[in-house]
């Protein structure tokens, strides 16, 4: 019977009804829903417009695996998905976006809630936390549902990915729990490997999951390794997501924003930085006044920028390894906070040394903590029960409430791209991203000049940025500053050879000077790098002719219509150059085409009738110069 206990761990059934269970998440579902409800409001920003405005393949949901397998999309399958979906539903109209992100957090929230409800009923803590338990996992779910360290992760779109990770991994961890206390632990533990598997194909962060419900076993359930370990083939079966995780990262693209490849930063610079990241991390959840999206973090340089934030984070690891020993609850919520931050947070270098969003799974653990030491203290209050539970209920209030309206006003710089990075630029003033991305914003708006001194403020902050160098060439260009143009495409060419954007540009300006020979090359370098891009096709083709090289534009028009997607404009351009040449019937054939793909195309329908009036023309005089010469033989 003593055996018995230790394999199947006694989990006694919640104590408080069914009805308050419920209510109590129903009460995180509509706080949390009021709190964002002015996230809807949000635009598209930065990254979104890679992943999401710019993305053509999320614009087609089918077939799923063309979907996934893209380039931008394999690295992260699941989130490439869901962005589908969204297009699918509404286009690229933001607040659908932002309704899929707010109900993964509520779903999250939840997730966390039943989680937090089940350890403090389970044997090691029931003793003390049980009669609570529905209150402390209550109020340590608000807390991090409302706070405002969430809002990158939760407003920003594309960061939905640290959203679904953190989900998937609550319900494996939910799922592992529940099916310890249920007669059918087999489908509850094939629910954990599919949430695990699930969160691997969406974000790497997943990747503590399974080591992270071993410990909780240990500390919670089994009360020891061994005695958890006799589960092996349910750990196996979560740690066979690594699996899944290490083909999408094989087949990802070489990414030069993250990995030990990262320009400029080594596993030491970046590890040795991440001392004071922590420090701040844990500053912002105590106190969450300055939040920022690009925080455009230094490395950190002095033994003082080192040693003095390395202190407390090397005394809380001692604390957390020593707790795993003689106090596992405790332990379980150290290794919960620095096992999920620990592969972007330790030697793995990525660019952006600190990102708010990295905290969005590791917060439950203080906030549980905080709720969890506060509680012990008020429990410590010669005070009438009375008086210390109407005490616990306001204070609740008052916390989530100033939490809440924080991250309301937070959400409100979402409301604008440029109000969102001109916060950025109020604390971060060195950054030399948020003046380029407040550069952009302003020529959205018509400001020019303020786009013209951003631009050289980002380039004067960091003279290598490629894409700074780049916009400015495109102002310059806009402003008919051909030298200058000239001089920023060359710059960010030489920063980076393949910017195909540079190329193009930097030819084509070139070909509106007439300098036809010199633009060359720079689209033939364009073409080679990216096939289908039909502009540059064109463009190339129209240099060609210039140099007389017709034919030879022609046989790139063909190849580019051949080994690209099908495109009306290369068929209408085509056509154009043949009816040019007088070879109207090869004209008819490309100009045939490209109304098959553009049956509204104007010019091609105008360009056909043209064609095809010359085709009977020369027809007509044919037959008269036959007649005439049968009348002559005669």
């Amino acid at each position: 019977m003593q055996r018995r206990r230790q394999e199947e761990p006694d989990l006694s059934p919640a104590v408080e009804p069914v009805a308050q269970v419920w209510a109590a998440a129903a009460v995180l579902l509509a706080v949390g829903a009021l709190t964002y409800a002015n996230s809807f409001d949000g635009v598209f920003t930065f990254d979104d417009h890679i992943f999401i405005t710019n993305n053509l393949s999320i614009q087609h949901l089918w077939p799923p695996w063309k979907l996934v397998f893209d380039k931008l999309n394999v690295s992260r399958p699941v989130v490439a998905l869901s962005l589908a979906c969204n297009y699918a539903c509404g286009g690229l109209e933001p607040w659908g976006y932002h309704l899929f992100n707010l109900l993964v957090h509520l779903a999250a929230g939840l997730a966390l809630y039943g989680v937090l409800r089940r350890t403090f009923l389970s044997a090691p803590l029931r003793e003390r936390c049980g009669r609570s338990a529905l209150f402390l996992a209550l109020a340590s779910s608000l807390l991090w549902l409302v706070h405002p360290l969430q809002t990158q992760a939760v407003t920003y779109v594309i960061q939905r990915a640290e959203t679904l990770a953190g989900l998937c991994s609550l319900l494996t961890l939910y799922c592992v729990i529940r099916g310890f206390e249920s007669a059918r632990a087999g489908l509850w533990h094939t629910a954990a490997v599919v949430c695990c598997a699930v969160g691997m194909a969406t974000k790497p962060t997943t990747t503590a999951a399974p080591v992270l419900v071993l410990f909780y076993d240990r500390a919670f359930l089994s009360g020891s390794f061994a005695a958890a370990l006799r589960r092996w083939r349910l750990y196996a079966a979560l740690a066979a997501g690594w699996l899944l995780l290490g083909l999408t990262l094989a087949a990802s693209p070489p990414d030069e924003t993250a990995g030990f490849a990262t320009a400029g930063l080594t596993p030491w610079l970046y590890a040795r930085s991440q001392f004071g990241v922590l420090v701040y991390y844990l500053r912002l959840a105590l106190w969450p006044d300055h939040l920022c999206l690009d925080y455009a973090w230094p490395v950190a340089r002095g033994w003082a920028e080192i040693l003095l934030p390395a202190l407390p984070v090397l005394a809380l690891v001692a604390a957390t390894l020593w707790a795993c020993w003689r106090k596992p609850a405790w332990g379980f919520a150290g290794l919960w906070f620095f096992g999920i931050l620990a592969p972007t947070s330790t030697i793995m270098p990525l660019k952006d040394l600190a990102v708010e969003h990295r905290m969005y799974l590791s917060l439950a653990a203080l906030c549980a903590s905080g709720v969890i030491a506060v509680w012990w203290l008020g429990s410590r209050w010669a005070a009438p029960l009375a008086w210390r539970r109407t005490a616990a209920v306001a204070s609740l209030l008052v916390v989530v409430s100033a939490l809440s309206v924080r991250t309301r006003v937070r959400n409100a710089d979402y409301h604008s791209e440029l109000g969102l990075w001109e916060s950025v630029l109020e604390l971060a003033p060195h950054n030399a991203r948020a003046h380029n991305v407040v550069g952009s914003a302003l020529l959205k708006e018509g400001r020019v000049q303020d786009a013209r001194d951003e631009y050289l403020e980002a380039v004067r902050l960091a003279p290598e940025y490629v894409r700074a160098h780049y916009n400015l060439g495109v102002l310059c260009d806009q402003l008919k500053q051909a030298e200058e143009a000239q001089q920023h495409y060359r710059e960010a060419l030489r920063l980076k050879p393949d910017y195909v954007d540079a190329l193009y540009n930097l030819g084509t300006l070139l070909a509106t000077q007439g300098q036809f020979a010199a633009a060359l090359p720079y689209f033939e370098q364009a073409v080679a790098l990216q096939p289908t891009n039909i502009r540059a096709q064109q463009n190339l083709a129209s240099a060609l002719v210039r140099l007389g090289r017709t034919d030879e534009a022609l046989a790139r028009l063909d190849a580019a219509a051949r080994a690209g997607p099908a495109s009306a404009a290369v068929r209408l351009q085509a056509g154009l150059l043949l009816a040019k040449q007088g070879r109207y019937a090869q004209a008819e054939a490309e100009l045939v085409q490209a109304l098959h793909l553009a049956p509204e195309d104007q010019e091609a329908l105008r360009e056909l009738a043209r064609v095809r009036l010359a085709l009977a023309r020369n027809s007509s005089e044919r037959r008269n110069t036959e007649v005439e010469n049968l009348e002559t033989k005669e």
